[in-house]
């Protein structure tokens, strides 16, 4: 079947998000197509997915940057929007937009490092001229979410690493501006790796 190369193992981690909600849809159709392959999922590597495959840890990463190591090809997957995450009685909870001036008045959590780190804050709070003194950055998406849901505070996350979140009427989801915030994701892999049906 390793000759064939209609089995074996794909190691897979996302950059920036501990969400893996999306991830059995994929892995039961892989299943049924490969009946003998298996797909391992590494959190360990969401900081640095890059390096991680550079390293041969991993074999593909789910990226929201494209790379500019030649060393690694992109696949462009889809364009998601950044919400401003909130919970049901939250006063902004029915609004058609929230500014970045109102995210910087609340307490934020953000899924980052760093201010240098943030998506947010490079994208959405910076440009508009506004600081958020009161930020907590906190690298794990669920524990985010219960902060949100407790009403601790409100966040900014991507719409498809909290899909199943939204839907289930937990949280609402409110757009930062009148367009909305957006970011492309990609599918990473090494330049040059053997190619398998399932990879």
């Amino acid at each position: 079947q390793l000759a064939r190369r209609d089995a074996g193992e794909l190691r897979v981690s996302a950059h920036c998000y501990t969400g893996y909600h999306w991830l059995p849809a994929i892995v039961d159709g892989l299943r049924r197509r490969y009946p003998h392959s298996t797909v391992q999922i590494l959190p360990e590597y969401t900081v640095d997915p890059i390096a991680a495959l550079l390293d041969a840890h991993l074999d593909l990463a789910i990226m929201n940057t494209a790379s500019a190591d030649r060393r690694i090809q992109d696949r462009e997957l889809f364009d998601d929007e950044h919400v401003a995450v909130v919970r049901p009685t939250h006063p902004w909870a029915g609004r058609a937009f929230v500014t970045p001036q109102m995210l910087a008045g609340e307490q934020l959590y953000l899924y980052s490092r760093s201010l240098d780190d943030s998506f947010v804050v490079q994208r959405v709070l910076r440009p508009a001229g506004v600081a958020a003194p009161r930020t907590t950055y906190l690298q794990l998406t669920e524990g985010i979410l219960e902060m949100v849901k407790a009403g601790m505070g409100v966040s900014v996350l991507p719409t498809w690493s909290i899909a199943s979140v939204l839907d289930s009427g937990a949280v609402r989801a409110v757009r930062i501006g009148r367009g909305g915030v957006f970011r492309k994701w990609y599918a990473a892999m090494l330049q040059g790796a053997p190619v398998t049906p399932f990879r």
